[in-house]
């Protein structure tokens, strides 16, 4: 944009202009009251900091629309459904918002789109529970559009310069060659290795805490959706390398 990396830093500033005004509107899903919204950016960004490194991350460019889908899958799974409820019904145009994140995070890494792929399991496990089939196969629709939407261009572009197979293997293969061949941090750890993750990794584990909040405000759904989410991001960063990035998501 600018032959230097200020154009970088233009891009780096629209993303988190967009990811703190989706942090403030999910602070909005439990109180009404700006000073908590306010509060809860101010403490993103400080946590953030820990994690941030260098910046230019591939982490960092799929925090807006995390973020973005986060808070379309909170709104309805912490404020709007009880099992028991007669009107049952998602959004198809939320479905292709979740559709495009995850491209983009299939697009740079798959494990960044964890948190988003089991709001949409648990949001279909729902709606076959409510036997609402047609609005399931409408949400499955859009999602695949969505999807479609930002991936389609890169296999079209990669397949005119005959290399749909280096596109395949770079953004999966690769990956999971890479998952395979990684010695796990924690089997050879120190303790300084543990105060590490205990710092660094406290916005992943600590979903067990508002799951456990979530259960005394009878708030069952949205409660599993984060002890799920906490088992598998635990598992993701124990398994792996202790890479402070990997935290930003």
């Amino acid at each position: 944009l600018t032959d230097s990396s200020n154009g970088i830093f233009i891009i780096q500033v629209l993303c988190m202009f967009v990811t703190i005004i989706a942090l403030f509107k999910i602070s909005l899903l439990i109180t009404s009251k700006k000073l908590y919204g306010i509060i809860t950016v101010i403490m993103s960004l400080i946590v953030l900091t820990l994690v941030y490194g260098d910046g230019n991350l591939t982490e960092e460019y799929c925090l807006p629309l995390l973020s973005i889908s986060t808070y379309f899958q909170l709104k309805w799974l912490y404020s709007y459904p009880v099992l028991n409820c007669n009107k049952f019904y998602h959004s198809p145009i939320l479905a292709a918002i979740y559709g495009f994140t995850f491209g983009v995070t299939f697009l740079t890494r798959i494990t960044n789109g964890i948190t988003i792929s089991i709001g949409v399991l648990i949001i279909s496990v729902l709606l076959i529970f409510k036997k609402q089939y047609l609005n399931l196969a409408k949400n499955a629709l859009f999602f695949m559009c969505g999807f479609g939407m930002i991936v389609l261009p890169f296999i079209i572009y990669f397949t005119y310069h005959d290399a749909l197979n280096d596109f395949f293997y770079a953004t999966i293969l690769y990956n999971i060659e890479y998952k395979e061949h990684m010695i796990p941090w924690i089997s050879n750890c120190t303790g300084n290795d543990i105060v590490q993750y205990g710092l660094l990794y406290f916005t992943s584990y600590s979903i067990f805490l508002t799951s456990l909040l979530s259960l005394i405000n009878h708030k069952y759904i949205f409660a599993i959706c984060c002890i799920i989410c906490g088992i598998l991001e635990s598992y993701l960063f124990l398994s792996g390398a202790l890479f402070s990035q990997y935290a930003i998501i």
